[in-house]
C-alpha cells in the first residue's frame, strides 16, 4: 500500500531529480573548458518553464488518494488541484522574475534552483499532517545568508 502512495508523490520526486539534473547540466556548461559556454537567462527561463509545465501535467494526472503508514503525508484529489494551482501561479510569477534578471543583467543560475527548491518544499507542505514536518519544510524554504 505504501509503494502505491509513494507513486502519489511522483511529481515531487521527479521535480527533485529535475533540480539535480539542471544544476549538474548548467554547472557543466559554465565550467567546462571544452565548451566555453555562457549560460543565458533565456535558456534558464525555458528550462524552468519546461520543468514547471511537466510537473503540472504530472500533478493533474495523479489520481491516488490515501495516507502513508507513518502518518506524515496524505494525498487527495483536492490537494492535487491545490498543487496544480500553486504551479500555475509559479509559472505566472516566473516571467516577472526572469525579466528582473534580464533588466539587472544578472547571471545567477543558482537562484532559479532555489526557486525550484521552494516550489518542491511547498508541494510537500500541502500534504503534511503534523507540525514537525511543517517546521522542517518551512526551514527547507528559507534561504540563509
Amino acid at each position: 500500500m505504501d509503494t502505491l502512495l509513494l507513486k502519489a508523490f511522483l511529481p515531487e520526486f521527479i521535480l527533485a531529480f529535475f533540480i539535480l539534473v539542471q544544476l549538474l547540466f548548467n554547472n557543466h556548461l559554465l565550467y567546462s573548458k571544452k565548451y566555453n559556454f555562457i549560460l543565458s537567462n533565456k535558456e534558464l527561463f525555458f528550462q524552468i518553464l519546461f520543468i514547471l509545465i511537466s510537473i503540472s501535467a504530472l500533478v493533474i494526472n495523479v489520481q491516488i488518494e490515501g495516507t502513508l503508514s507513518n502518518g506524515l503525508f496524505f494525498t487527495s484529489k483536492n490537494l492535487g488541484l491545490l498543487k496544480f494551482f500553486f504551479l500555475i501561479v509559479a509559472i505566472l510569477l516566473l516571467t516577472p522574475i526572469w525579466r528582473s534578471f534580464v533588466l539587472e543583467n544578472l547571471n545567477f543560475y543558482e537562484f532559479f534552483s532555489f526557486f525550484l527548491f521552494s516550489i518542491l518544499a511547498s508541494l510537500f507542505l500541502v500534504n503534511v499532517l503534523d507540525l514537525i514536518s511543517v517546521y522542517l519544510l518551512v526551514e527547507m524554504q528559507k534561504v540563509h545568508d
